[in-house]
């Protein structure tokens, strides 16, 4: 299983996580663990983007976060998926077994693929999947 330590800047209610096609880390008990902190976790998801969708629930694997689902392959337009659930069946998930790992590396008209062709460095960056933190002053 996976193992973590909690970082006392999550039960901040100031900070927010965005993360981009994340797959699932933990198990079920990891992602209400997760969820009991007081911070804002939006998990975007592309339309049918493999990615999000390794790992799978079969083997015991969950998603934490509220998903926020680009439901268009071409498009932009986002569904907030429901946040009570670990795995919303109709959002990302309603596409299941059909997964397309191109998907990946396009969100809201970007192609993060092109970053990482034209700088390997620096575009990798772009392109990592660790989650942003981002604080929210109010």
């Amino acid at each position: 299983g996976v193992q973590t330590c909690a970082l006392p800047i999550w039960q901040d209610s100031r900070f927010s996580a965005f993360l981009y096609a994340p797959p699932r880390v933990g198990d079920v008990a990891f992602a209400q663990w997760a969820n009991s902190f007081r911070f804002d976790c939006a998990r975007i998801v592309h339309y049918d983007d493999l990615v999000p969708h390794l790992f799978p629930p079969l083997q015991g694997y969950a998603h934490f976060g509220t998903e926020y689902w680009i439901d268009e392959v071409d498009g932009n337009h986002t569904v907030i998926c429901r946040s009570d659930l670990t795995e919303d069946p109709y959002c990302s998930n309603s596409l299941a077994p059909v997964y397309d790992l191109t998907q990946h590396f396009w969100y809201y008209g970007v192609s993060y693929f092109n970053c990482l062709l034209e700088d390997p460095v620096n575009g990798a960056v772009q392109i990592s999947p660790l989650p942003v933190l981002t604080n929210v002053v109010g």
